[in-house]
């Protein structure tokens, strides 16, 4: 398990709300977009944006509309 979790990194032009975002998944266990807007200390149209980004990486996924970190590294 120690090993996957070695592995995994984001790249430095990720961006400081593309990681904020990636914590507030974390510390939440998943959000939904909604949700996602109100916890985060930027706009909501900001918010979805880092987390589109953050999806297009691979970095996390989404089910049913809520939004969670994704335990693989995209190859």
């Amino acid at each position: 398990m120690f090993d996957a979790h070695a592995e995994a990194e984001l790249s430095t032009n990720t961006g400081d709300k593309a990681t904020l975002v990636l914590h507030a998944l974390l510390i939440h266990g998943g959000l939904d977009d909604h949700s996602l807007g109100k916890v985060l200390p930027f706009s909501h149209h900001e918010a979805l944006n880092a987390r589109l980004a953050l999806q297009r990486k691979g970095i996390i996924s989404s089910y049913e509309g809520a939004v969670a970190g994704c335990a693989t590294k995209p190859r």
